[in-house]
């Protein structure tokens, strides 16, 4: 018996999230840059664009939009992504990030220390930083060394992996673009918003000369 048009919906659009999920934006990297479309099934719309709004609708769509600071590998182990390198200070009470200076937003405004510095002010806001805020108690402040360095102060001592989850839920918002990010996403994705109909679907068009994948794109042809 073949199954029904319903059952076959629900069995697309749960391969389609569970696939969507393990695929990481740096196993995305590994694999050969092609041309093409994708339509991916998705079980519920997303909340908004904001990526401090952890929810299991935005997840897929948001990691699409926006990069970390770092990213984990499936192994469990923190590398670069928008940071290209860390410091963690003596006595865990700090974190220094130096920051790629190959990436812009989708605005094509460049990504840089003032960047995430902005976006951590509004992450320590308790009206505007959503799931994030918790998470940044315990910064007590931050310092823009220079435009692609940025230093982390925390309040007491953090164990390393506390510092580099942080470091992993932070994603940079165009700071032209924080007052209206839960309706305009304003990111260093790999791709950016083209169309929204609400409740019916949300298409997005590559950017690989933006973001992280800039450098991967210099080498080939995209």
């Amino acid at each position: 018996m073949k199954p029904s048009i319903a059952r076959r919906t629900v069995l697309t659009a749960s391969a389609a999230v569970a696939v969507t999920s393990l695929l990481s934006p740096l196993a995305v990297q590994a694999q050969a840059l092609k041309g093409g479309r994708l339509r991916v099934a998705v079980l519920a719309d997303m909340v908004n664009y904001d990526p401090a709004q952890f929810s299991s609708q935005n997840f897929p769509l948001i990691k699409s939009l926006y990069d970390s600071l770092i990213e984990y590998t499936p192994e469990g182990q923190a590398i670069p992504n928008l940071a290209s390198a860390w410091s963690i200070g003596a006595g865990n009470n700090s974190v220094t990030l130096t920051l790629r200076r190959d990436v812009t937003f989708h605005s094509g405004a460049v990504m840089n220390a003032d960047a995430v510095a902005a976006t951590l002010k509004k992450a320590a806001d308790p009206k505007l930083g959503k799931n994030l805020y918790a998470t940044m108690s315990a910064v007590k402040d931050w310092t823009v060394v220079d435009p692609f360095t940025i230093r982390l102060n925390f309040s007491a001592p953090m164990p390393d992996k506390q510092i580099t989850d942080l470091l992993q839920f932070i994603s940079p918002i165009d700071p032209a673009g924080i007052d209206t990010v839960e309706t305009k996403p304003a990111g260093t994705g790999p791709f950016m918003l083209a169309e929204r109909v609400l409740g019916q679907r949300v298409r997005m068009s590559s950017t690989p000369s933006t973001g992280v994948l800039k450098s991967l794109c210099s080498a080939r042809s995209c």
